[in-house]
């Protein structure tokens, strides 16, 4: 097994929780989070976020809502997963991107794997994840990642400061997808033209199998 470690939260979480106290006790407490994903595999991989993201080009108002500060020892916390930890660092996308885009290619190669994050936008495709906040694993289907998709297309998300349709009420919609495609809810959000490719590919079950969004989203 192979664990996809989305590091970013423990880079806070680590830094928060010891914020005060000496370095050696930060970089160890985020070292416990790592390991704690490590037992989940043989192999991993850690993922951080570096500079640039696609999305703020696209949408300016991406994650504008964020204001928080940084951990005191947030730069020192990923020199050091870098360092000692092999960590990736992303350019122009996410952690969380990478993250989906190894578990993409391992499954295509049959690679057993589990997805470490407490991200839920990582629930948007299929496989094992493993909350290591909660010490949880569960299995997320295609059918359950394919609702995890559209919901966010529709209903948005406002911890990244992506409006949603004020007018919809998903709980309504049985099964989840008919709803958006019988009452049009995609094409006034997305176009017609990208709407008819999202229904197509959630019928066909393509979006469960990691293909790229930007082929949905593309005119």
């Amino acid at each position: 097994m192979h664990c996809l470690i989305d590091a970013d939260s423990i880079v806070y979480r680590a830094g928060f929780a010891t914020e005060g106290e000496p370095i050696q006790n930060t970089l160890q407490t985020a070292k416990n989070m790592l390991q704690t994903c490590y037992s989940k595999g043989e192999t991993h991989s850690v993922y951080l976020t570096g500079e640039g993201n696609f999305r703020k080009e696209l949408y300016p108002e991406y994650k504008a809502n964020r204001t928080g500060k940084r951990p005191q020892a947030y730069d020192e916390i990923r020199e050091y997963m870098q360092k000692h930890h092999g960590a990736q660092v992303s350019k122009g996308i996410e952690a969380d991107d990478l993250v989906s885009i190894a578990a993409n290619a391992l499954r295509d190669n049959l690679v057993e794997h589990v997805v470490c994050s407490i991200d839920k936008d990582l629930n948007t495709f299929p496989g094992i994840k493993y909350n290591y906040v909660k010490d949880y694993t569960y299995t997320v289907s295609r059918e359950e990642a394919n609702k995890a998709f559209i919901t966010q297309i529709i209903t948005g998300d406002k911890s990244d400061n992506i409006l949603g349709m004020k007018f919809l009420d998903v709980k309504k919609s049985s099964p989840w997808y008919t709803m958006a495609k019988d009452n049009g809810l995609l094409s006034k959000r997305l176009g017609p033209v990208r709407a008819a490719k999202i229904i197509e590919a959630l019928e066909a079950g393509c979006i469960g199998s990691g293909v790229s969004l930007n082929f949905f989203l593309s005119s």
